[in-house]
């Protein structure tokens, strides 16, 4: 087993930089940082592991200065792509240096059973001059007659910020997405629910959004496909105040959503997305009894560093709440009734009910302008799936030296290749296997003596995409003998007479032609006396009473004598040959 050692990848959210003096980390002050070129590709080895090099060229003004890297991926069908499950990435991942950078990426700890043709892999630094608008406002236009978008939270995700609206169609969860840099409108979704004015609070976790209404209603979308997963309530016995739910936001185990007041204080529920209570009944996990902001509704709400940023209307102000329920800082935004609220490790976003316009923050001022990070990425297949391959046996369930059997088998795959397969027979209870490549999906197969003996036969069939991963099926077949013949020959003059010595002759024949183990053939002589008594005597080919004659030279025909047992007059004499074996174990059993 391989020991890696791990490292850490910032994804998004993960990094917290300085923001009105938040704790955490910033720039190299002074320094521009550009990402010019990223690559990968998955390593095509046979060693059942599915690993990617990632590269990527940091170029900066301040060679001995450093910045700290972002790493996402991406797939349009998919959605985000985590890349967390890296190694050999010391000074190639987080705080690093300008220069040329590669580390590995252990798909298969991160996706299983996961094939896709076009993952975009982006690298970004955590800030830079290049690339974006000098304004810190986006103009957004209505896209709905008398609306406001987005009026309600906003959340972000590894592409994009989303904002929620509660306007028309009422019936709908209304969702709007934008490019980070740009503020360009780029997907409006309308997603029927049977409630009325559901958009409230939203929040991207666990790779779906979560948007719940006022009243005790939680919706489960998948993303990016926007379609409703599950809808559920939350768990409230024992809460004196009714729900009138506004926002949502997470950390990395739990979703939280802010019920208001109405001028009677207000709470902070926490939940985890896959906990239950009942059936579609969220279990509670944490309840934080949040102070009252008098005649005022809290709205929006994010975390950063394990404090709560929650927005609240009429004000122009945004609340920090810790995990007591304490206000413990309160910052101004230069217009009223702010309503949604996100942070993406980056930058600080904030819309506003009566403003169509998102706010971004990043630096420290809100008049700054915007600095976006200096991004590349690139796209490249990812395949931690191995092929699926069906074979099947065609023939009769057993099968006897001469006959064939059909081995037909397919494989899918987007990653399969030219090459043939491998057909690999396996016998059970014997000792044979062999190996045969196989070009064709149909292969017709011999049955051959040498394996007649076998309790089965196992046809597995391997195919190996372009990355190597391993896909194998199997059928089985049982080998069945061809039964051989034993018929009594009367010696001279053609009968047999109560002699005292009778000798008794045998043609015993193999039905495969395969040479008799003449060790193996049976007889059973029962001696009835005019006493009343019966003597049983059993022999087999090794007995000095048996001789045989071999008729070819494989041996597989004998003429076979049992002689020079004695008899008495008026003794009654049955004698047989119960069995014989040729020496691959094919047994013939001769019936009474």
């Amino acid at each position: 087993m391989a020991v890696f050692n791990r490292c850490t990848v910032f994804l998004g959210m993960l990094i917290v930089l300085s923001w009105i003096g938040f704790a955490g980390v910033g720039l190299s002050e002074g320094c521009v940082f550009s990402v010019d070129s990223v690559w990968f590709s998955e390593e095509t080895e046979c060693d059942d592991r599915n690993v990617v090099e990632i590269c990527y060229i940091l170029s900066s003004d301040c060679p001995e200065s450093t910045v700290y890297i972002f790493i996402s991926g991406w797939n349009d069908s998919v959605g985000e792509i985590p890349i967390s499950s890296v190694f050999d990435c010391e000074g190639d991942t987080g705080e690093v240096y300008p220069g040329e950078h590669c580390f590995y990426w252990e798909v298969d700890s991160d996706l299983v059973d996961i094939e896709l043709e076009n993952v975009k892999i982006t690298v970004s630094t955590a800030d830079t001059s290049e690339g974006c608008t000098d304004t810190l406002i986006w103009e957004i236009a209505d896209t709905i007659i008398g609306s406001l978008l987005p009026n309600q939270d906003l959340t972000t995700t590894p592409r994009s910020v989303i904002g929620v609206s509660d306007a028309a169609p009422s019936d709908n969860i209304n969702l709007y997405e934008y490019d980070k840099c740009t503020g360009e409108l780029i997907g409006e979704y309308h997603i029927p629910v049977p409630y009325s004015v559901p958009g409230q609070g939203l929040t991207y976790a666990f790779g779906y959004l979560w948007v719940c209404e006022h009243y005790n209603h939680i919706f489960k979308i998948s993303y990016p496909s926007m379609t409703l997963e599950a809808t559920y309530s939350l768990d409230l016995s024992g809460v004196s105040v009714s729900p009138y739910f506004e926002g949502l936001t997470h950390d990395d185990s739990l979703i939280y959503v802010i019920s208001d007041g109405m001028g009677y204080g207000g709470y902070i529920f926490g939940f985890y997305p896959d906990s239950f209570s009942s059936p579609g009944v969220l279990s509670r996990i944490v309840t934080i009894d949040i102070p009252d902001c008098g005649m005022c509704n809290y709205e929006g709400m994010t975390m950063i560093d394990s404090i709560f940023y929650v927005t609240y209307a009429p004000s122009n102000e945004i609340w920090l709440i810790n995990f007591d329920g304490e206000v413990i800082d309160t910052y101004l935004v230069p217009f009223t009734y702010p309503v949604g609220a996100a942070w993406d490790g980056c930058f600080f976003y904030v819309s506003f009910h009566y403003f169509d316009s998102v706010m971004v923050y990043g630096d420290g001022s809100w008049i700054s302008p915007w600095l976006c990070p200096s991004v590349d990425s690139a796209s490249a297949p990812v395949d931690a799936k191995p092929p699926r391959v069906d074979i099947i046996c065609y023939g009769d369930s057993m099968i006897s030296p001469g006959d064939s059997v059909t081995i037909e088998w397919n494989a899918e795959d987007l990653f399969l290749t030219d090459t043939s397969c491998s057909l690999y027979i396996f016998g059970y209870g014997c000792d044979y296997d062999t190996i045969i490549f196989l070009a064709d999906s149909i292969f017709e197969w011999e049955f051959l003596s040498d394996v007649s003996h076998c309790d089965s036969l196992a046809f597995v069939n391997v195919v190996r995409d372009s990355f190597c991963n391993r896909g194998a099926d199997t059928c089985v077949v049982f080998p069945g003998c061809i039964p051989g013949v034993a018929e009594l020959t009367c010696p001279p003059p053609g009968i047999y007479t109560a002699c005292e010595y009778q000798p008794m002759i045998w043609h015993i024949q193999d039905g495969a032609g395969i040479t008799l183990d003449l060790d193996r053939v049976y007889f059973s002589i029962i001696i009835s006396h005019q006493s009343g008594d019966v003597d049983t005597i059993v022999l087999d080919g090794s007995s000095d009473f048996v001789n045989f004659e071999c008729l070819d030279s494989s041996c597989s025909e004998v003429i076979a004598t049992v002689e020079g047992i004695q008899f008495f007059s008026g003794d009654s004499v049955w004698v047989q040959v119960d069995s014989f074996f040729n020496v691959l174990g094919c047994g013939t059993f001769i019936d009474e």
